[in-house]
């Protein structure tokens, strides 16, 4: 992967993916080395570097292939991850009580990387009406995106699985090199809610400290991966 120039960060990834597949092996035969014993040097990540950002008619294509599918369980994970910056195995993580605190108090208590827990509000109804479409068919005590008997990340993998399906069909065709992912949507999320924040009259420093907090990050480097659609200095609070 290095021979054929893939970044750092796909490099990784790669990796992490198979070990996770090693790891759900009950009696592998082999133990995995670690990068140091490959050889494998990375390059230290490069940050908000590109646009990840959805567009309003990819979102909305898709949204309408989710309806046609009947897959309101997906179009409720598009909506938090739009609309509230959600990472997916925070969309699949909730179950039916934190839907139910989510509706009484009008926001979402979300347990994020290294169990950090943070407070993101609803802002837009459409996440209301599926919660609650949802909890109408979701068993009281059961996740509301992972059917009974599924491992949750299986059912993580048929939601990554359909945006790859439908990818091509509704990607952008002024940019063919781009392609549009479900965490993109987090971007999508954070570059509005700061743009949002600054027409408010919020100052650039501060509108870029509440989308970290909103995202579950402190690395003001991290965010700025976020708001790479964000054109100029202002993102960095410049």
């Amino acid at each position: 992967m290095q021979e054929q120039g893939k970044s750092a960060s796909t490099i990784k990834t790669d990796l992490s993916a198979i070990r996770f597949f090693h790891d759900k092996m009950s009696h592998p035969r082999y133990m995995l080395p670690g990068n140091e014993a490959l050889g494998v040097a990375l390059e230290r990540r490069r940050f908000g570097q590109q646009d990840r950002t959805w567009t309003n008619s990819e979102f909305g294509k898709l949204i309408g292939r989710a309806m046609a599918e009947e897959r309101e369980d997906y179009i409720l994970a598009l909506y938090l991850a739009r609309y509230a910056g959600l990472r997916i195995h925070e969309c699949f993580r909730m179950d039916t009580a934190a839907a139910e605190r989510a509706l009484r108090e009008n926001a979402l208590t979300v347990k994020g990387k290294g169990g950090k827990v943070r407070i993101v509000p609803i802002e837009d109804d459409r996440i209301t009406m599926m919660l609650q479409r949802l909890l109408e068919k979701t068993e009281h005590g059961h996740k509301l995106l992972v059917p009974d008997g599924i491992p949750t990340d299986r059912a993580i993998n048929g939601m990554q699985q359909f945006i790859l399906r439908h990818r091509d069909a509704i990607c952008d065709p002024t940019a063919p090199d781009r392609r549009i992912t479900f965490h993109g949507l987090r971007h999508t999320y954070a570059a509005e809610k700061y743009t949002s924040l600054v027409n408010g009259g919020m100052t650039p420093l501060d509108a870029h400290f509440t989308v970290s907090r909103l995202l579950g990050h402190e690395r003001p480097d991290v965010t700025d991966i976020y708001l790479a659609s964000v054109k100029g200095g202002a993102a960095r609070g410049k």
